[in-house]
């Protein structure tokens, strides 16, 4: 006759150890990843309607650095309970866009830079926020105060804009060159010579 099956007990230590590893990289600092970043987003670009091809002020940047300087000195749950940055999941029903199809197995998350300063979007493995997007214009959902999601043209880097300028000066170098050899044809003579 097989013998009932006698409910084993684990000892306390080993189950508090079990607790103790799940729980150690919510006790971690938070530190932030820029590995998904996504810049090019049209409505996470950090652009604007106007002609200014930096766009997002200097001043918003110094706020996020802060921000994250300040996050970066909690851990995830002191992060998790601080009102101040009100860290709460996104709700996909209720956002301006889907969650993007290859990152639908990640919970996504959300917290606020300050008050008028836009949101941060991304998602948490263990005690590492991967950003994603930065919400400067609450974009993400639609929310009283700051109205319907608005989608900006993409704003140049400094190098970019450099880069054009560039481009524009030489194609100014190539039109002068070919007038300069309109001239030596014409009057049948070269730079330099008298």
């Amino acid at each position: 006759m097989p013998k009932k099956n006698r409910k084993k007990n684990i000892p306390a230590d080993v189950i508090s150890k079990e607790l103790e590893k799940i729980n150690s990289k919510d006790n971690e600092k938070v530190i932030f990843s820029f590995d998904f970043l996504d810049r090019y987003h049209e409505l996470f670009n950090m652009g604007d309607n106007k002609d200014n091809p930096l766009s997002t002020e200097v001043g918003w940047f110094l706020d996020l650095l802060d921000c994250l300087n300040n996050v970066s000195k909690m851990t995830r749950v002191e992060f998790k309970s601080n009102t101040t940055y009100d860290l709460h999941p996104v709700n996909w029903a209720g956002a301006n866009i889907n969650c993007p199809a290859d990152m639908e197995q990640y919970e996504w998350w959300q917290f606020r830079i300050s008050k008028s300063k836009g949101r941060i979007v991304g998602i948490f493995i263990e005690n590492c926020f991967h950003i994603v997007w930065l919400d400067r214009y609450h974009n993400l959902t639609n929310s009283e105060g700051y109205g319907k999601e608005n989608r900006y043209k993409v704003p140049l880097s400094l190098y970019e804009m450099k880069e054009i300028e560039l481009s524009k000066a030489y194609d100014r170098i190539k039109e002068l060159e070919e007038e300069n050899s309109i001239y030596e044809d014409l009057f049948g003579y070269k730079e330099g010579l008298t």
